[in-house]
């Protein structure tokens, strides 16, 4: 049976949607059917981490939303060195007339669930991964209504720790089983086990992954998959053991 993890952050630049991408393409080098479903509609990324155009994107998950197709029509193989799998991404409408509006749309955030379950039929996955909006937007809701797996990524900032802690709370009310968090950005001062063992304790979810600052990941700035520029990094091999902790 195909699994479907739900990843998302508290506010903007969390790194969320890095992080989703670079494990999707883990995935799909292992040999998995791996589709990400940017469903970050106020805030799209994924068209820009993997280098999609509007050629590309005929149809998008707003499309979906709005009753015009099925979320396997808008399904895009990027162009990437996956030999083993097969990735597809289900890209948001990243056009900016449009992003004024995201929200003036009547989506049906209902949809979601019924729509994720008929994508895994048809295109057969291993794995649906869910860049979802941060906080707890409708779409996010509907996305964690959904999956056996969330995936919250935060950072060591004040500002953080509120958020992510009724996010948690939610998550355990819903029910979803496997419950993971990631700190992203950590400073290179402090010692990734202390941050693991404090964070765990602090908020009671295990952490699959500190990952530190990384000048190269940012030099990127969205435009390009992390594992795939530079795979024998030792960010990459960070990314790895996020990937395998989520299917453990």
């Amino acid at each position: 049976m195909a699994k479907i993890i739900t990843v998302t952050g508290v506010h903007l630049g969390s790194g969320a949607s890095t992080i989703a991408a670079n494990v999707a393409v883990l995935f799909a080098q292992d040999g998995r059917r791996v589709a990400l479903v940017d469903c970050a509609i106020s805030t799209p990324t994924q068209h820009l981490l993997f280098g999609l155009t509007k050629g590309d994107c005929q149809q998008s998950l707003n499309d979906f939303l709005l009753g015009r197709c099925a979320l396997s029509e808008a399904a895009v193989v990027p162009n990437l060195a996956c030999p083993a799998g097969r990735l597809f991404v289900i890209p948001a409408n990243a056009e900016v007339a449009d992003l004024g509006q995201a929200f003036r749309q009547p989506y049906d955030f209902d949809l979601l669930g019924e729509g994720y379950r008929d994508l895994i039929e048809t295109l057969n996955l291993d794995v649906l991964i869910v860049d979802a909006e941060v906080g707890l937007h409708e779409s996010t809701m509907a996305s964690l209504a959904s999956s056996e797996r969330i995936l919250a990524v935060i950072q060591l900032d004040l500002q953080q720790y509120q958020g992510i802690g009724i996010m948690l709370q939610v998550a355990e009310r819903m029910g979803i089983p496997h419950r993971t968090l990631v700190v992203n950005n950590t400073a290179s001062l402090y010692d990734p086990e202390d941050v693991r063992a404090t964070v765990e304790q602090v908020f009671g979810w295990k952490v699959t992954g500190t990952l530190p600052y990384c000048d190269e990941l940012m030099a990127l700035g969205s435009g390009s998959i992390f594992v795939l520029r530079f795979p024998d990094h030792a960010m990459t091999a960070a990314f790895r053991q996020i990937a395998d902790a989520l299917l453990s």
